[in-house]
């Protein structure tokens, strides 16, 4: 396991991800649950460019494989995400939701590549993670921005889905997470024993704050909000942004976590 940090490396792969969970992410959010907005389109467009533009290099110096015929699935996720996003009804969920699986199969194949075992299991369990991630980081502008707007029935709406949905999502994530620290670490000592076990104890301090505060919004102030409270809706917003913020720590986190499990 090596023990230091490529930052090109990182930073690229930080773009990538940034592409794949707030880009395509965004895109099958606003397909599916709601919250288009002009902003919300715009930043997850952003996004998905950021990512095609870091796709190649993103490898360190094996990037340019992702233009191989091994690689496609990325550039269909961040092609097929964009294109989403000029669409409406089924055209526009289709492709949002084959964009959404195409990152998931990419996530899961780097991990098949880096020979993690049990590889039958890793596959699975990454592609639950890589999917309930791009769901949970996706919704956080357009929900943000909906909350910003307030149109009343079309914002209720869509934070209603949004919380029948997010258990759906958000607990396969959590499982598929805590399951594929354990195969990495192996020993319970290498939390503490080995970098990676280290950067992992702030990668799971960070998700347990994001955890609490999306049990707060689900349960103290979205149905407030739904209702047209606007001190509620302030604080969902806040506590939204909060998220955001530490969504972007904990990708950074992540990018160095897949390079000290490489090797």
């Amino acid at each position: 396991m090596t023990e230091t940090i490529d930052w090109f490396t990182w930073t690229t792969k930080v773009a990538l991800y940034i592409g794949f969970f707030v880009g395509v992410g965004g895109a099958f959010f606003v397909n599916w649950i709601g919250g288009r907005s002009a902003f919300a389109s715009q930043v997850a467009a952003s996004a998905m460019l950021l990512g095609l533009l870091a796709a190649p290099f993103s490898g360190g110096a094996q990037g340019l494989q992702v233009l191989m015929p091994g690689g496609l699935p990325a550039l269909i996720a961040l092609a097929a995400g964009l294109l989403s996003l000029n669409l409406k009804g089924y055209p526009g969920k289709g492709l949002s939701s084959l964009a959404l699986i195409a990152v998931g199969v990419v996530l899961a194949a780097k991990n098949h590549a880096s020979a993690a075992h049990p590889l039958w299991l890793i596959g699975p369990a990454v592609f639950l993670h890589g999917t309930g991630v791009a769901f949970w980081a996706g919704s956080l502008v357009p929900l943000a921005t909906a909350l910003a707007e307030w149109r009343a029935d079309d914002t209720a709406s869509t934070l209603h889905r949004f919380s029948q949905v997010a258990p759906f999502a958000l607990l396969p994530l959590i499982a598929a997470g805590m399951l594929l620290a354990l195969i990495r670490l192996q020993t319970l000592n290498a939390l503490w024993l080995t970098t990676y076990g280290q950067v992992l104890l702030v990668k799971m301090a960070l998700i347990a704050i994001v955890f609490a505060l999306a049990v707060i919004n689900r349960f103290g102030l979205t149905e407030r909000a739904q209702l047209g409270d606007a001190a509620a809706r302030r604080l969902l917003r806040r506590s939204i942004f909060a998220e955001t913020a530490l969504l972007l720590i904990i990708l950074g986190i992540a990018a160095a976590l897949r390079q000290l499990s490489a090797g």
